[in-house]
């Protein structure tokens, strides 16, 4: 109890942001799954990363920008955001046209093509910027110390309108991403809800990258929907299973990475692995029926 009290009185916004996070990202994570994209939750966040860099990479040519950058140890997350959602929803825009296009093409070639340009235009961007290596290293490494109250309303705004727009239209989504066959009968666009959801994971992977970094987001897209699929009779089920598990990934790996000295983000992901395997152990010795 001492040790989370002491958590929360040093970094109470990156808690807060963890969680949220624990529950939006893995729900986009399950989306992705069912659309059969899981690999576009490793090109987008490095698009993303990717995005941020090149903001760096320009925020000497603003000067008052640049200025808060060196009063406050960060720049505003908000300019941060335009680059780190804009390039997460332009990659998914750009994946889109290019699964449509290619009829006989590999989507997942052009995904991977895509993961390596993203890396090595981050490298460049990183090289261009004058003081932004150490902050994305920060990221990448998933420490949560460039975290404050800004930076939490920023996660609040953009996750309240992620909730907002799954409360509205979440059957459209859930059944578009499920059966496009069915939710056109029943007279569900399909291009409309793929824009919905474009919209939706951008500012939710982005805005992921830009707080808790790539290695943390990867984790709460992927491992949740991979350990959660085989347990769940429902699709109701599959989803609470997939927030329950990263819910209790992110609240172990507080005390864990403090006592430890380790950064938060790969633990919070090695701890999934481990409910993971804990999942596939159970799913083999559950009892079968009929």
């Amino acid at each position: 109890m001492e040790t989370l009290s002491l958590l929360w009185s040093m970094m109470a916004e990156g808690i807060l942001i963890s969680f949220a996070s624990a529950i939006f990202l893995p729900l986009i994570g399950g989306l992705l799954y069912l659309r059969r994209q899981a690999f576009l939750g490793v090109a987008v966040p490095q698009f993303s990363a990717a995005g941020i860099a090149a903001g760096l990479a320009l925020l000497p040519n603003f000067p008052s920008l640049q200025q808060n950058f060196l009063d406050h140890g960060h720049p505003p997350l908000s300019y941060l955001f335009l680059f780190a959602g804009g390039a997460a929803g332009l990659a998914l825009l750009i994946f889109a046209w290019i699964e449509k296009r290619s009829r006989h093409a590999s989507v997942e070639g052009h995904m991977a093509a895509g993961f390596a340009l993203a890396g090595a235009a981050s490298l460049i961007f990183l090289e261009w910027s004058p003081s932004g290596g150490t902050l994305v290293d920060t990221l990448q490494r998933g420490s949560v110390v460039v975290a404050d109250h800004h930076a939490l309303s920023i996660v609040l705004a953009i996750f309240g309108l992620v909730a907002l727009l799954q409360w509205r239209y979440w059957r459209g989504l859930l059944l578009v991403s499920f059966d496009r066959d069915a939710a056109h009968v029943q007279g569900f666009s399909s291009a409309t809800y793929d824009l919905l959801f474009h919209i939706m994971a951008g500012s939710a992977i982005g805005i992921g990258v830009m707080t808790l970094g790539p290695v943390l987001v990867f984790g709460l897209l992927f491992l949740g929907p991979w350990m959660s699929r085989p347990l769940a009779n429902s699709m109701r089920q599959f989803f609470a299973l997939i927030v329950i598990n990263s819910l209790l990934a992110t609240g172990l790996a507080w005390p864990i990475s403090f006592h430890l000295d380790l950064p938060y983000g790969p633990v919070t992901v090695a701890l999934l692995a481990v409910l993971a395997a804990v999942a596939s152990v159970a799913f083999k010795l559950r009892p079968r029926r009929g």
